[in-house]
């Protein structure tokens, strides 16, 4: 083998290995920009027009000034209305957005 057939073998392995983190690169952008995007929103958003997050919020606050359990569902879910009640009540919305985005 020659010195010049081994030198086209090393260009072309280099561009593919250049085009391939190029390609990386953009999709490490594109997924970095939707991260932060969600994250800003989760933060600067509320709850919306989701009116299920406001009844588990009323059970909640229901369940700490003593007038017992309501369930804001027909089954009822009191895990999740005590922990999103619990959050809201104490910390606001951002976190329940932060963490519904981390999670799910």
């Amino acid at each position: 083998m020659s010195i010049n057939a081994i030198t086209q073998r090393l260009q072309t392995k280099y561009q593919q290995i250049t085009l391939k983190s190029s390609v990386d690169l953009v999709f490490l952008a594109f997924l970095s920009c939707l991260i932060i995007s969600g994250l800003v929103l989760a933060v600067k958003s509320n709850y919306g027009g989701d009116n299920d997050t406001y009844y588990m919020i009323r059970t909640f606050s229901n369940l700490i000034e003593g007038f017992g359990y309501s369930p804001s569902r027909f089954t009822g879910y009191p895990v999740a209305e005590i922990g999103i009640g619990f959050i809201a009540f104490y910390f606001g919305s951002w976190l329940n957005n932060l963490l519904s985005f981390m999670f799910f």
